[in-house]
């Protein structure tokens, strides 16, 4: 780029300096007066050759990659503002899970694996970790069937192991 810049100047300045002396040649009168109406645009063209050789196909390929990119770029930015969007919501309806459970004297941890359904990510799978007696095993399942809407046969309800000692 910086050649080009180079080459357009030089180019001007020696057309400039040629017209100069060409004019400092001429007779007065009509001659001279036609003589740098011809320098006039003479150095004009020389301004302008740069506009006249761009290459505009180049260009246009060039734009057309430059938008390709930006598609992929935005594609990228919102699968990962969608995958960011997903763990958000599991983390909640894990919460939500915990929360209800501690509201019934149950202690446990939960995890919960969303699919998208249209714009919205709704829970499918459930798994929860926990020290339970067979009605809060029964009343965590109702829980999650009634308000989440998981199916029973997506609910993993696991013991945790209490250790050698207990």
């Amino acid at each position: 780029m910086m050649d080009f810049i180079r080459d357009w100047l030089l180019s001007v300045t020696g057309v400039a300096i040629l017209t100069a002396m060409a004019e400092s040649m001429m007779p007065e009168g009509a001659v001279k007066r036609v003589g740098k109406l011809i320098s006039g645009l003479v150095l004009l063209v020389a301004v302008l050759a740069p506009v006249f050789t761009l290459d505009l196909q180049g260009i246009e390929g060039e734009s057309s990659e430059w938008s390709e990119e930006i598609q992929e770029q935005a594609q990228a930015l919102e699968e990962a503002q969608r995958k960011q969007y997903k763990t958000i919501i599991e983390t909640e309806f894990a919460t939500y899970i915990v929360d209800k459970a501690e509201a019934q004297g149950i202690h446990c941890t939960a995890e919960v694996i969303c699919e998208q359904a249209d714009e919205i990510f709704l829970p499918n799978r459930v798994f929860i970790t926990g020290i339970f007696q067979p009605r809060q095993k029964s009343l965590l399942i109702s829980l999650v069937v009634e308000e989440l809407g998981v199916p029973q046969e997506h609910i993993i309800i696991t013991k945790e192991d209490m250790g050698e000692g207990d």
